[in-house]
Order: structure tokens, then sequence, then C-alpha cells
């Protein structure tokens, strides 16, 4: 999935990434990438979900809280 995130193939990487997330819920890093792409292709509310669910895992994921407040920035 990681190697599907560049512009074009942000859809295919959040189909392989709910794939990864689906097999295996605690999945930070999976969660991290699919909230990456929600926010390339404008699905804040979902990026907002998927950064929440990864601080949720590990509160000391510094990007996750940035990123999600990017998402916060872009829904309003």
């Amino acid at each position: 999935a990681k190697k599907l995130m560049r512009p074009g193939s942000y859809p295919a990487a959040i189909a392989a990434l709910d794939r990864t997330i689906a097999e295996d819920a605690a999945n930070k890093d999976a969660l991290l990438l699919r909230g990456e792409a929600r926010l390339e292709v404008n699905d804040f509310e979902g990026a907002v979900k998927d950064f929440t669910a990864a601080i949720a895992l590990d509160d000391q994921v510094a990007n996750a809280f940035t990123r999600r407040g990017a998402a916060y920035r872009k829904l309003n």
C-alpha cells in the first residue's frame, strides 16, 4: 500500500489499507497511511477518524495529532 501513496493511486492505496486494517485493526501505521491517503482525496472526515484511531492506539505519535488538525481545518 505504501507504494501506492502517490498522486493518482490514492484510491487504490485506501482499498489496500482497508484490507490491512480489516485484518489488523490495531495497525496504527496502516491507519496513519490511510488517513494521509484520505486527506489527498479530500475525505477529511475519514482522515479525522483514521488519525483519531491511530492516536487511541498510541498517543505518542505526534504526526497523527498534526495531521488530524489539518483534516479538521479542511472540514471547517
